[in-house]
């Protein structure tokens, strides 16, 4: 990370000028990378962070502590490829798995007491595989009313991104009821300035939703 330990114990702050390299805190490798990544978003305090090339095979939801995180992928400048058999246009590709499905891989809220503002939460380039999974939950699910302590979440962005949400059926042995999963990529509650350009997804039947937004730039 931005810490280093050398084997005598010294301790030592990694000097850098502009962005941070996420395989700093080790996001490379083919295993679980959900601790990793997770750890480069809550230190980087808002500075983008580049991820590799390739794919980031994440098995846990992220476990942010930051109240705001910019995430850029590698984009493919000689046009689209194919991922999973739909184009893509970057060439970083975040494929989430998690142990408990259903699990939105991002959930950002806050309703502790105080007024203010979170964000901005942004990703470029970058393919999000989730494969019948929640992609991110911004805002709060409770009904908390105006003026009552909800902080409200500001820069809401997805930039030449592509999701993958292909649904899953999943029949109940005892009632017969059909669950559908995968339904909702990008849930936004009170949640402003959020912008969606250049994205596209495949295999979801609502890809975004919007609860007391303002309309968002697409």
């Amino acid at each position: 990370g931005t810490i280093l330990v050398a084997a005598d114990g010294m301790r030592w702050k990694r000097l850098y000028l502009g962005n941070i390299d996420a395989g700093w805190f080790g996001v490379a490798g083919t295993g679980d990378l959900s601790t990793a990544l997770s750890a480069a978003i809550n230190a980087a305090d808002g500075v983008t962070i580049e991820l590799p090339d390739g794919v980031i095979n994440l098995l846990e939801p992220l476990t942010l502590t930051a109240w705001k995180y910019s995430l850029e992928g590698r984009k493919n400048e000689r046009g689209a490829h194919a991922y999973a058999a739909n184009p893509s246009y970057a060439n970083t590709i975040i494929k989430y798995r998690p142990t408990v499905p259903g699990t939105p891989l991002i959930s950002r809220s806050d309703t502790s007491t105080g007024t203010g503002v979170i964000g901005p939460f942004e990703h470029r380039n970058i393919t999000f595989d989730v494969a019948g999974n929640d992609l991110a939950a911004f805002g709060s699910v409770l009904p908390v009313a105006d003026g009552t302590g909800e902080k409200y979440i500001f820069g809401v962005r997805f930039h030449g991104c592509t999701w993958q949400a292909t649904g899953v059926d999943r029949a109940s042995d005892s009632t017969g009821v059909i669950t559908r999963t995968g339904q909702i990529l990008v849930d936004m509650i009170k949640c402003f300035e959020s912008e969606f350009i250049d994205c596209s997804a495949f295999g979801s039947d609502i890809q975004l939703r919007f609860t007391g937004c303002d309309r968002p730039v697409t």
